[in-house]
């Protein structure tokens, strides 16, 4: 137990890599320095100025920051609340068992709670000091009154200051236990009637069954709210109207399962436009920005019906979904859209045609993808056996939108790969080209990776000459790059990516199959 911040060591979180780089500049530092010198402080180091602890104290692990904050009490005052800041109870078990005098005199540094999930962790933040949350989330099983009532209160007494709340609630929860999270975001004080305001931007609701009078009024309860994201179905009600929901003027994230949006029931009892049953999407009017997954097949007219009804405003599109209905969203239901995020797989023929037909307005083109290091370090070593290497068709498939769409900024396709056979018969028109996450063929060990990106930034920097590069021979161009290993006997491959990508005056970031660069 450190004796000045009150936490056990076995909190101890993932260290944090240090860079200098993030300190404050030695200009701020000198300022520092005279202003202390000025007041007659005398300084033993540069430690003794707060502002440089303050940015140090960003980058040191729970260990370190337990052992800063033993040496001075200005040392604790700036070193404590990095050991508070996070509770996980995941792997901060050991915070159930702390003295509630340990957690009075700290709870006020903690901001984020994550895996709050049984009785005993709840009833461990009861204390009254925990006032300062900005991010907590509530992943329960147990649906008694009793726990819904602590967790509501907890909720009210962040309202300050809470951004974000995941809620992952029970399976079903019957109509008389449904006041979580509503009382906590729109609690009524027991002197007056009028509703204390909720600042929460971004809300998580996973709940296998809730009513929409329950969900109009967690959404009355969180002006604030921009962004939501729900796993669940309503259920129905009876004699409800559209006068009775309530649409939700700031919300421009959306994202639901398909099932969710419009169950099975709801397209059984599909009519003519005027005879739809009103789904959530119509309690979001300014929705830009519609996030959807799927596992079943729905007919897409209600669907699109639906969407011009009740958002028209949607520019971005975020789907999970593959096959025709995705095909029909894209080129009937939804146009002008700014941004598509598309699943993880090869794109087709049909799915290109679709993200065409945006391509007057179309600006990113993603998928969920995350990048990571594809390409070993030993260019004899093959390539990840889990990467499946598209044929040329694809990278015509892929070619079509860059070559098609000028208003493009960002292309982060990282399942995709390029053949510059196909590229350089073709002409990019996305001259405002910002960020590149893509393979390319041939590209295939992390030194050949290296060597491009080493080109690129070299001769926009006006270091080397691409031109005078491509007549090198392999050997000279290795000496060139500084590399180790020879090249094949041809053109470059090296040379033809950098050469491309010189194109774009405005390409500030780039990921070819290894780490990401930043120009």
């Amino acid at each position: 137990m450190s004796p000045s911040s009150g936490m056990p060591e076995r909190l101890f979180g993932r260290k944090r890599s240090f860079n200098g780089s993030c300190l404050v500049s030695s200009s701020v530092l000198w300022d520092n320095v005279w202003a202390f010198f000025n007041m007659g402080v005398v300084l033993r180091t540069p430690l003794d100025i707060p502002e440089l602890r303050a940015q140090i104290r960003q980058f040191v692990s729970i260990a370190d920051a337990v052992a800063c904050s033993q040496v001075c009490k200005d040392w604790t005052d700036d070193f404590t609340s990095v050991v508070w800041h996070t509770i996980d109870f995941g792997l901060h078990e050991t915070f159930r068992a702390l003295d509630p005098q340990v957690v009075t005199r700290n709870g006020h540094r903690i901001r984020i709670i994550r895996r709050l999930q049984n009785a005993l962790d709840i009833s461990a933040l009861q204390n009254d000091s925990i006032c300062n949350l900005v991010l907590l989330s509530i992943h329960t099983m147990k649906s008694r009154t009793l726990i819904q009532a602590q967790c509501n209160r907890i909720i009210h007494r962040n309202l300050a200051t809470l951004r974000a709340l995941d809620c992952i609630l029970p399976g079903s929860i019957a109509e008389h236990t449904q006041s979580f999270p509503v009382e906590g975001l729109a609690p009524r004080s027991a002197t007056s009637s009028v509703t204390i305001a909720s600042h929460l931007t971004t809300l998580t609701l996973s709940v296998y069954h809730i009513s929409r009078t329950r969900f109009s009024e967690i959404l009355k309860a969180s002006p604030a709210l921009q962004s939501l994201t729900f796993v669940g179905q309503l259920y129905p009600q009876e004699g409800e109207s559209r006068a009775a929901f309530y649409q939700h003027p700031g919300v421009t994230y959306f994202a639901s399962s398909v099932e969710g949006i419009f169950p099975p029931s709801w397209e059984d009892v599909c009519g003519s436009a005027s005879d739809d049953p009103f789904t959530l999407l119509a309690h979001f009017p300014k929705l830009k920005t519609w996030s959807t997954w799927t596992r079943l097949d729905h007919a897409p007219e209600p669907i699109k019906r639906e969407i011009a009804r009740s958002c028209p405003e949607i520019c971005a599109f975020h789907t999970r979904i593959w096959g025709d209905l995705m095909v029909e969203l894209l080129s009937r239901a939804l146009s002008q859209l700014t941004e598509i995020c598309l699943a993880s797989s090869n794109i087709s023929l049909k799915t290109a045609s679709a993200i065409l037909t945006h391509r007057e307005t179309l600006t990113s083109i993603k998928n969920f993808s995350k990048p990571f290091a594809i390409y070993t370090t030993d260019p004899q070593q093959d390539t990840s056996e889990s990467i499946t290497i598209p044929d040329r068709r694809q990278s015509t498939i892929i070619n079509m939108i860059p070559q098609s769409c000028a208003r493009l900024k960002t292309i982060h396709l990282v399942d995709e790969e390029l053949d510059m056979d196909e590229v350089e018969r073709t002409t990019w028109v996305c001259q405002n080209l910002e960020t590149l996450f893509i393979r390319i063929r041939y590209l295939d060990t992390k030194k050949k990776v290296d060597d491009a990106l080493w080109l690129w930034a070299s001769a926009r920097r006006g270091q080397t000459d691409i031109g005078r590069l491509d007549k090198l021979s392999a050997s000279q161009l290795d000496d060139e790059c500084a590399a180790a290993d020879s090249h094949e006997s041809r053109s470059s491959i090296e040379v033809r990516v950098a050469r491309h990508l010189l194109q774009f005056e405005k390409l500030s970031v780039v990921w070819l199959g290894t780490k990401v660069y930043s120009a």
